[in-house]
């Protein structure tokens, strides 16, 4: 496995944070039968952990791929790891999760400028749950995550999401959230905290729950 700036070659305390909780919910959160898309998957540990659930399908989506050229004016501003797809596909092989698809989605792709020019990605429509952990580790990917989240949100109808955040030290958390509640587009938002005790620190994390106005 390859990283860069310590993406995409080890697994976040987030990304067990949060597949603990899948674990241990699974059956609230529908896991079953599902089709489930997971952004900023990393090595894809909690989309993998729903594909053993029982999830019907399973994408892994990462930024990031073999022969993409780089378009976008921030992208010179931006690290982007050239092994993270690589990566996944690796992950799901090592793991036999033959329902299991993994797909490049950058969420600057997503900002209302960007959309406007390359209009529907009918590729990530249709899915039931939406996952993502420990996604925001810059400010500046705030308003890009929330505007994917959007989309996603209006082409996915019956769609729910679930995040884990971290709470302290991600400055780009709190302003997300914001955002997320500010906009009366999102009819249901549920914010619950949770510890995790892993090697002896204790990880704190924020679970929102969103869905789309009817």
């Amino acid at each position: 496995m390859f990283s860069a700036g310590k993406l995409g070659g080890s697994v976040w305390q987030g990304a067990i944070a949060f597949a603990q909780y899948i674990a241990v919910n699974h059956k609230a959160l529908n896991i079953n039968n599902s089709r489930v898309l997971e952004l900023g998957s990393g090595l894809g540990l909690s989309g993998l952990l729903t594909s053993k659930l029982g999830a019907k399908e399973v994408v892994l989506t990462e930024f990031g791929e073999d022969g993409i050229s780089i378009e976008n004016d921030v992208d010179d501003k931006r690290l982007l790891p050239t092994a993270l797809i690589s990566n996944l596909r690796y992950a799901v092989a090592m793991n036999n999760c033959e329902n299991v698809n993994v797909c490049h989605l950058d969420w600057y792709d997503y900002l209302p400028n960007s959309l406007s020019s390359r209009g529907e990605n009918k590729k990530f429509n249709n899915f039931d749950l939406i996952i993502g952990s420990d996604l925001l580790n810059w400010t500046d990917d705030a308003f890009p995550l929330y505007s994917t989240l959007k989309y996603l949100d209006k082409t996915n109808p019956n769609v729910k999401f679930l995040l884990c955040l971290p709470k302290n030290n991600r400055e780009g958390v709190p302003k997300l959230v914001e955002m997320i509640q500010e906009d009366k587009y999102f009819s249901q938002i549920d914010i619950e905290e949770h510890c995790l005790i892993h090697f002896d620190e204790e990880y704190i994390t924020l679970f929102i729950t969103l869905s789309n106005a009817v």
